[in-house]
């Protein structure tokens, strides 16, 4: 018969190009040996950018084999419940074309406790409780403290009544 059509497809679009992420921190933290310090208070902002399909979603895993989670920036504090120490954020994210952007990462290191402080009174004696020291106009006080493999001690802060 020779009957022939047209369709209207619209605008095409080629997405070959994953987005791009940036992830920052929020609350507390402090740099010191070549890491940023966190606490499991501190917030992770992860955002993700595409132009042309749109974002999809983002990933996050501590390990870069995974397991990867979904990131909800509603619930970003996502060094909670972690062993302290040295750690490794890695975070990905897709567009709505299917491109995934290469794994980047974020090291930190992950400090909860406080620094065990010790004090050192010289001449003393014990007073009239174990907790209670007697010391003369001329004993010496010292204080020191470690954090063991925490960020640092800032400094030692005491009252004396």
């Amino acid at each position: 018969m020779g009957n022939e059509g047209t369709a209207t497809l619209g605008t095409l679009g080629i997405d070959g190009t994953p987005p791009t992420l940036l992830a920052t921190l929020e609350g507390p933290q402090s740099p010191g040996d070549g890491l940023t310090w966190v606490t499991s208070a501190t917030l992770v902002n992860i955002t993700i950018e595409d132009a042309t399909s749109g974002p999809a979603g983002i990933e996050y895993a501590f390990a870069d084999t995974g397991p990867w989670t979904d990131y909800d920036p509603a619930e970003s504090a996502l060094f909670d419940g972690l062993a302290e120490g040295p750690l490794t954020l890695h975070y990905r994210g897709s567009d709505e074309a299917g491109n995934v952007a290469d794994a980047q990462s974020m090291r930190v290191g992950l400090d909860d406790s406080g620094p065990q402080v010790e004090l050192e009174v010289a001449p003393s004696i014990v007073g009239g409780s174990a907790d209670q020291l007697v010391a003369s106009p001329d004993s010496l006080v010292s204080f020191t403290a470690d954090d063991g493999e925490g960020v640092g001690t800032e400094g030692i802060h005491y009252t004396i009544k």
